[in-house]
Order: C-alpha cells, then structure tokens, then sequence
C-alpha cells in the first residue's frame, strides 16, 4: 500500500479519482507522511508536469488548498484543450473541403496567378506599341 501511496499519479484528466485515493491512502497509511509538509509533497508529485510547478510555485497551505488549486488548474488545462480541439477541428475541415472540393485547387490558383502575369505583360506591350505609334516622327 505504501508502494501505491508514493506512485499514485493522476490519469488522464480525473482528477477526482486521484485525489478520492490519495485522501484513502493517507488515512490508511498515517505512518508513510508523518507531517502535512510530507504529505503535499507526495500530493503535488503524482499530479501531471503540466500543472505541478504552477501547484508548488502557489505554495498551498493544506492539503485542501492544494486540492482547490489544482482543481482550478486542470479545469483550465481541460478548457485550453477543448478549445484546441475546435480549432483543430475547423482547420481539418477546411483542409479536407479544399482538397476534397476542388482537388486542383492549387494548381488553379497558381495558373491563374500565371494567366494575370500573361494578361499584365500584354497590356505593356500594347501600351508601348500606342506610345510608339503616337509619337510624331521627323520629316528629313
């Protein structure tokens, strides 16, 4: 049981799961964390590296108080995420409608970039040419 206290860590996101077996394993085990000092630090080691150092630079008085704060810190890790989902997720979408829609749709844009370039060149010539054929020439 002692081996379990000091390797639980969170799985995943649930952390409720972690912290209803961390609070049995304390009691269960009084001996294992004789001060509270002892006890955080075990709690704040088996939580995930993502959040750990934020808990411990926060520097929580109780158990509890480290409890809290790490509640509120995974609830913003699991927002952060969600939120990266979605964009991910528009982002898919739009690569898969480019390519699935219009499977050309690069190839176009790049011929039609080429097909301006074409109709800009002409247009210059043609302009010199009128500059060329409005200029009056010397009768020698």
């Amino acid at each position: 049981m002692e081996d379990e206290f000091y390797n639980l860590t969170v799985k995943g996101n649930d952390l409720k799961t972690y912290v209803r077996r961390f609070q049995e394993l304390a009691v269960l085990c009084p001996t294992v964390v004789p001060n509270s000092e002892k006890i955080m630090k075990v709690f704040i080691g088996g939580l995930p590296r993502s959040i750990e150092g934020n808990v411990t630079a926060l520097k929580p008085q109780t158990l509890e108080e480290a409890i809290t704060i790490t509640q509120r810190l995974m609830d913003q890790v699991i927002k952060h995420n969600s939120m990266q989902g979605i964009n991910d997720h528009k982002r898919k979408f739009d690569d898969r409608r480019t390519f699935t829609n219009n499977k050309n749709y690069h190839n176009n844009r790049n011929n039609n970039n080429s097909n301006n370039d074409h109709h800009q060149q002409q247009n210059r010539r043609q302009e010199i040419v009128k500059a060329y054929a409005a200029t009056p020439t010397e009768n020698h």
